[in-house]
């Protein structure tokens, strides 16, 4: 880039043991200064994670598939907070049943559907609501 600045294509975060709100507060207004995107793979249903929640006392950004980060984040700008839910996409996979152990915590390199889509952000560089293989698409 010209102005001598690191940029990263692609942060994907798949299943992430990171806490939600150091997530929303401090990591993604960090990752969109120096990425194009950010997609976080989250699971509901992630046994891995529950115990880390557990444990730890704190919600984990890969058991969160709601949109990053929240309107009311108390440190983020409304301006910032758009700007942020326009370049982090979040895929619900809690409803993924092939090639998904009973942890769940693993499969996103094993699932086909998963895969192929992480693929074409990567080979194409298109966001989540510009992907048209494997995933169906929410609004």
């Amino acid at each position: 880039e010209a102005s001598g600045r690191l940029t990263v294509g692609n942060v994907i975060l798949a299943n992430a043991d990171y806490g939600l709100q150091d997530f929303s507060e401090v990591m993604a207004p960090k990752l969109v200064q120096f990425s194009n995107h950010v997609t976080c793979v989250c699971d509901r249903d992630d046994g891995a994670l529950f115990w880390s929640e557990t444990l730890r006392r704190v919600t984990t950004l890969g058991k969160t598939p709601e949109a990053l980060p929240p309107e009311d984040c108390p440190t983020m700008s409304a301006k910032q907070i758009e700007f942020c839910r326009r370049h982090i996409d979040v895929i619900d996979a809690s409803s993924m049943d092939q090639n998904v152990h009973a942890i769940r915590h693993g499969y996103f390199s094993l699932n086909t559907q998963i895969v192929t889509d992480l693929a074409e952000l990567m080979t194409r560089n298109h966001p989540a609501r510009q992907r048209q293989h494997r995933l169906v698409r929410v609004p």
